[in-house]
């Protein structure tokens, strides 16, 4: 199971999720973000160590992260936590997979 980490910024939501323990490409971004199928979130940051790569719901790759972005990450290098998210093995498969028509199902 993969725990990542909500917060919320200026009614924008981010999951932010350590990128040591797992990388998603674009439309596996979507997918997650997607508020139907997916956990839901606005952004997907991808953390590590002490620097991060943002994505916004539709899987696009943000050259600028914007000053909430670098806020959200802040928080997360301090340990602070809105919200955890468990996001299981079965889902993260899912949408590995078979895609948005295998989350659909």
């Amino acid at each position: 199971m993969l725990r990542a980490k909500g917060y919320v910024v200026n009614d924008n939501e981010y999951i932010v999720i350590n990128s040591d323990e797992c990388l998603l490409n674009g439309e596996e971004i979507f997918l997650l973000a997607n508020r139907m199928y997916g956990v839901g979130a606005d952004f997907v940051i991808f953390a590590s160590g002490e620097d991060f790569s943002i994505y916004n719901s539709f899987g696009e790759y943000e050259s600028l992260p914007s000053a909430e972005a670098r806020q959200v990450f802040a928080r997360f290098l301090t340990g602070a936590t809105e919200l955890e998210i468990h996001i299981t093995d079965a889902f993260l498969r899912r949408i590995k997979t078979g895609g948005a028509t295998s989350v659909a199902a």
